[in-house]
């Protein structure tokens, strides 16, 4: 039994007001983030944080991390860029990384929690339900916009695309991690209920461990694979089975989340 995911039923354009095209993508993604507002609001006083808090950080942070995201898109396509500077602030065309929304996340809370004398860590478990929960929504746009599809595959379950005039079927790894996130966000939403459990410790290891953004699934594969000459390198393993295997403390989990994300770089 075979069951082939089709691609570009949806246009990407939503609507148009007066002359600017509002794409499904945006409305996805602001959807998400208003999900989050909402996870945020209903957890009113969680680890002593106030929702207003939360909704001050997310004034900063949000534009943070999208302004960061789209940095590390270009510095890793300077080639094209640097011939085309004008197109660097031009987001409508799409180019932000994941990576770089999270490292401008990261340290304008790092900044936010000192300035408002809240641990950074207890800011770190309030918001680690949401992360997953968010993501599997946000994925659904890379459907629409068909992109961050895996490698070709004839597994029963595939993603059919046309590529320069060319019919492939690929692995649908948004629908992956879209599932992924799910049920990471209901694991973590169990913790929840225990506010001395290092929720972030096991959102760190389920970024470690799975990968199910990278468009090449081979390494996926490579990365969850126990066998340690099957990953991309030793200490990728040790990290993975620090993360997930150990429990250390508050400032060291800090220090472990700054090595793990500047570490994450292919």
């Amino acid at each position: 039994m075979e069951f082939i995911i089709k691609t570009g039923l949806i246009p990407r354009t939503a609507f148009t007001i007066f002359g600017v095209d509002i794409y499904w993508y945006a409305i996805i993604i602001t959807s998400a983030i208003l999900i989050g507002y909402l996870w945020a609001k209903l957890h009113d006083g969680r680890y002593g944080i106030k929702y207003d808090d939360l909704f001050n950080l997310s004034l900063f942070m949000i534009p943070v991390a999208i302004i960061c995201a789209r940095i590390y898109y270009v510095a890793f396509k300077w080639d094209y860029y640097c011939d085309n500077l004008v197109e660097i602030f031009d987001f409508r065309n799409g180019g932000i990384a994941i990576y770089g929304a999270l490292i401008g996340a990261i340290v304008t809370i790092c900044i936010f929690a000192k300035i408002k004398k809240i641990k950074i860590v207890d800011i770190l478990d309030y918001l680690a339900p949401i992360i997953p929960l968010c993501q599997a929504i946000g994925r659904w746009g890379n459907y629409i916009n068909i992109e961050a599809y895996g490698t070709e595959t004839n597994w029963p379950l595939r993603m059919k695309i046309v590529e320069g005039g060319i019919t492939k079927y690929v692995h649908p790894t948004f629908l992956y991690e879209s599932i992924g996130n799910v049920i990471v966000f209901f694991v973590l939403y169990k913790l929840a209920k225990s506010e001395n459990a290092d929720m972030i410790v096991f959102l760190l290891g389920k970024y470690e461990t799975t990968q199910v953004y990278h468009p090449n699934l081979n390494e996926i594969y490579k990365e969850i694979n126990p066998n340690i000459s099957s990953y991309k390198s030793p200490n990728q393993k040790r990290r993975a089975d620090y993360l997930i295997t150990n429990k250390f403390s508050k400032r060291e989990l800090i220090i472990k989340s700054y090595e793990y994300f500047s570490s994450r770089i292919y």
